[in-house]
């Protein structure tokens, strides 16, 4: 197994629905559901067995390729060195023959611009292929297209490129979700949290009841360890807020608020809000994991 295939195992984890970008309302049953409803639960196996199954059944169905996809990914992760790299074609491949049947498919072209970014040749990796993808994904989308062309530079490790790329992004998105998001992460992760922070504080002032600011003030007041207390009350004004329709769940709200309450070394209160987002989210996959850590502690 080379390096480069190895680095991409993390990364498919990502690509999966994870918490903080997740619809509010939860939608219909449709023939992806069984293939999510694994996910959720941490089963691999279960969701690989599910996309097969949904594939049989509809095969051309582009939501179900798309999660087909996230599910082979997924199964990477856990599948023995031998066949790893079949599993991550799976996942290429579903996400290919998505984007063949409906061109417009922003999510599928999406995920396979971080595929090209980090699979090797072998399994159809490829910055050119990259480029090409965000080229197209720029002709649909613009605010998407900046975002795109982002994760490419900061593939290249071209921090000025990619900044002003998400500042575009920012500067274009109608929703006022990804695109500043995507600005703020690309700050903190060169530690200019206060420039982070600035973005939605600004939203704030102009709208004190901008539920979206208020979650990533206290998202950025987590990982960057500053201003914790401000931080944990972020996180229970948007638990007393509406929550809006392209944010994060309650229960995303209360895992991240006992993550700073552990930041705070406030364990049992942090063990409390983990239960109540179990409550609001049974499936809940950080809510679960952090409980089960301090559990084997």
């Amino acid at each position: 197994m080379t390096p480069r295939f190895s680095a991409l195992l993390p990364a498919l984890v990502l690509l999966l629905a994870a918490p903080d970008a997740r619809p509010a309302n939860p939608e219909p049953a449709r023939p992806s559901t069984p293939i999510r409803a694994a996910l959720e639960k941490g089963d691999p196996d279960g969701a690989a067995a599910a996309a097969d199954a949904a594939l049989r059944a509809a095969p051309k169905d582009t939501d179900v390729l798309l999660w087909a996809g996230r599910a082979y990914g997924q199964r990477a992760l856990s599948a023995s060195v031998f066949t790893k790299m079949s599993w991550a074609r799976k996942c290429h491949e579903a996400w290919e023959k998505a984007v063949a049947i409906d061109p417009s498919f922003l999510d599928a072209r999406s995920e396979l611009l971080r595929y090209y970014l980090m699979a090797p040749g072998i399994v159809g990796g490829g910055v050119e292929k990259a480029r090409e993808q965000a080229a197209r994904i720029a002709a649909l989308d613009a605010t998407q297209g900046h975002l795109a062309r982002g994760r490419i530079a900061e593939h290249e490790k071209d921090p000025p490129a990619a900044e002003a790329e998400y500042r575009k992004a920012a500067e274009t998105d109608p929703k006022r979700v990804e695109g500043p998001i995507a600005l703020a992460t690309f700050l903190g992760g060169q530690k200019r949290w206060g420039e982070a922070r600035a973005i939605f504080e600004k939203r704030l002032a102009v709208d004190p009841s901008d539920a979206i600011a208020v979650y990533q003030l206290g998202r950025i007041a987590l990982f960057s360890g500053e201003d914790l207390e401000k931080g944990l009350a972020c996180f229970d004004r948007y638990l007393a807020l509406p929550v809006p329709e392209d944010g994060p769940t309650r229960a995303d709200a209360r895992w991240r608020k006992g993550l700073t309450l552990e930041k705070l070394g406030k364990t049992p209160a942090a063990i409390a809000e983990y239960r109540e987002a179990l409550k609001e989210n049974p499936g809940h996959r950080g809510a679960k994991r952090e409980l089960e850590r301090l559990k084997a502690a």
